[in-house]
């Protein structure tokens, strides 16, 4: 393997070791102290920990696949997208920009359990209600959210 010149700043040599041992600061290296979050080590850190978890865990049901942060899907490169969030979906529009997260968990209610709130933009957003049986009680309090904003279902969103 050829390394980026600048790398050999991250790493010092290890006898006896075809792999480099990283060098977190200390006397004798132009490292700095802490290289954390300096992208080039950044990087470097995020390769080993993908190498090493390689051997630990079953890489191919995420062959091809990207899972973004805030999305509510993986995607996947070879073929059909799929939901990532798991739970009752809803998306909410069409409701007064002063609407904010807490105005949200009141009106579905803390007996629910746990609720996510993915914003879309000031008058859009995803809730996910991640307790499945709570349904029926989540329904009740959907339709009498549809008084002051629109409500739908994942399900109805995704067929526009």
């Amino acid at each position: 393997i050829k390394m980026a010149v600048g790398f050999e700043r991250y790493v010092t040599a290890d006898s006896g070791s075809e792999r480099p041992a990283v060098a977190v600061g200390g006397e004798g290296t132009a490292m700095p102290e802490n290289p954390f979050h300096e992208a080039g080590f950044d990087a470097y850190a995020t390769g080993c920990v993908f190498a090493r978890l390689r051997g630990h865990v079953a890489l191919e049901e995420y062959r091809n696949r990207l899972n973004l942060l805030k999305s509510l899907f993986g995607f996947n490169l070879a073929g059909e997208d799929r939901i990532a969030e798991k739970g009752l979906i809803y998306h909410l529009s069409e409701f007064p920009k002063e609407i904010a997260n807490q105005d949200i968990l009141e009106m579905f209610g803390r007996d629910v359990g746990t609720v996510t709130i993915k914003w879309i933009d000031d008058t859009s957003m995803f809730v996910i209600v991640r307790d499945n049986s709570k349904e029926e009680l989540v329904t009740e309090r959907v339709k009498s959210a549809s008084e002051t904003m629109k409500v739908k279902s994942l399900e109805e969103y995704l067929q526009g």
